[in-house]
């Protein structure tokens, strides 16, 4: 548990299948994730948290850009960008509500 500023992934988020391991993502996405014009992204404010969150990406072939902490908000912003990535995003990962997964497919085209 904790804050904001401290959560992380469990340990056993590691050991999950592609498959479940996008459908975590999925929520996550769902829930603080958003589509911006040609790129997704998802600002958080825990550092380990956005971090643990870029390794996992990878393991989908998504590489993600970290943003500085913006000094506002102390969040961390995670995007994803370029017509791969965010296929790539679209096809393992994308999101539980129809209008973001209508905004990632157009980002896809």
């Amino acid at each position: 548990m904790g804050n904001a500023y401290t959560k992380k992934f469990p340990a056993w988020v590691y050991n999950l299948s592609k498959g479940q391991l996008g459908e975590l993502l999925k929520g996550l996405y769902s829930g603080d994730g958003y589509n911006a014009e040609y790129e997704v992204g998802i600002s958080l404010c825990s550092k380990n948290l956005i971090s643990s969150l870029q390794e996992l990406l990878s393991a989908f072939g998504i590489v993600a850009r970290l943003n500085k902490e913006r000094k506002k908000d102390k969040t961390i912003s995670c995007r994803v960008s370029g017509v791969k990535m965010v296929q790539s995003f679209a096809e393992n990962i994308a999101f539980l509500q129809e209008r973001k997964n209508a905004k990632l497919a157009e980002i896809c085209q």
